[in-house]
């Protein structure tokens, strides 16, 4: 009749357990792993590993295929429950009945289902102000946040997963271009290719460097369906608002448009340079005049000119942005 064995196990909980880790560290946490399973299986301890990127656990389950693993994906709370959560972190407290339903629906509506959140919500509740006061309290510490990634750009920064370094682990133009995408998108998300191949020129490390700073997150899609069914999204619902909000500040958003299309325009102004510089040696028919490759010669010379043309009206338009953005900076 006593409790069960499993009952009074100790429980070990393995925090921090990221890709960076997997990547840098594989064989350290190869043994890790086989540690924890061993120990579960003899019944000596539970093991939990809590991890931001449920990707990891497909390679867990390969290199661990007998082990008795359950995964569990944390959700946010519906708005009933995350208000529910909040009335009942009231109750009992000086705060209980001041604070009336439609207040609480809204700032829910701004906050979320975060724990995490909805505890800081609370908290400032109980400091005495309103609900919406707090929600946008919890805005405007978000909003700071994301100021500081921006002019930070090496992750070294209060609430960041990243190691310390020096280098920048992302662009400040790649990362106010992320955001823009999202905040401005009807749903809050946007592929993780756009995002990837638009705001990083295909540099997986620095979307990644973002994404542990808990700034963005990665809603997967399907089991194995890959990358391109994956969506970037802020990295909560209060992030998003802190997204939206800093796109209304006037002078901060022409700084950063500016930085974005100067970028854009230096891009193209590269691919301009080297598609004349190809056209003016196929011109000069430095390879096909001697092949007698006429055709070719022709065919290529049209499709560069096409690309030319492109490209030019592209600079062009960032140029424009470059200048629009620039006046309201100066203004």
């Amino acid at each position: 009749g006593g409790r069960p064995v499993q009952a009074r196990l100790p429980l070990i909980v393995i925090s921090g357990f990221t890709e960076e880790n997997h990547l840098r560290q594989n064989e350290a946490l190869l043994k890790l792993m086989f540690w924890a399973a061993h120990v579960t299986e003899r019944r000596l301890a539970r093991v939990v590993f809590t991890m931001a990127e449920v990707g990891l656990t497909e390679y867990v389950r390969a290199e661990l295929p007998e082990a008795d693993m359950q995964l569990i994906a944390l959700q946010d709370a519906s708005p009933a429950s995350a208000a529910s959560f909040v009335r009942a972190n009231l109750r009992g407290g000086p705060r209980e009945h001041d604070v009336p339903d439609e207040d609480l629906e809204k700032a829910v509506a701004i906050v979320g289902g975060r724990f995490g959140d909805l505890a800081a919500l609370v908290s400032r509740i109980e400091e005495g102000l309103t609900a919406e006061e707090a929600a946008n309290e919890l805005v405007r510490t978000a909003a700071s946040e994301v100021r500081e990634l921006l002019l930070n750009p090496t992750g070294q920064f209060r609430g960041s997963t990243v190691a310390s370094r020096k280098s920048p682990q992302w662009s400040t133009s790649g990362l106010w271009d992320l955001m823009t995408l999202i905040a401005t998108s009807e749903s809050g998300r946007v592929p993780y290719d756009r995002g990837l191949f638009r705001c990083f020129e295909g540099n997986h490390n620095a979307l990644r460097a973002l994404v542990r700073t808990n700034a963005f997150r990665i809603d997967r899609g399907a089991r194995g369906s890959g990358e391109a069914h994956n969506m970037l999204m802020a990295g909560s619902p209060v992030m998003l608002a802190a997204f939206r909000t800093l796109m209304t500040e006037k002078r901060l958003k022409a700084g950063m448009d500016m930085a974005v299309a100067k970028d854009y325009k230096t891009y193209y102004e590269s691919k301009v340079a080297k598609t004349e510089e190809e056209l003016e040696k196929i011109t000069k028919g430095s390879f096909y005049a001697r092949s007698g490759l006429d055709a070719q010669f022709e065919e290529r010379r049209k499709y560069l000119l096409g690309k030319l043309a492109s490209y030019n009206a592209s600079h062009q338009e960032w140029d424009a942005n470059y200048s629009a953005a620039r006046k309201i900076a100066e203004a």
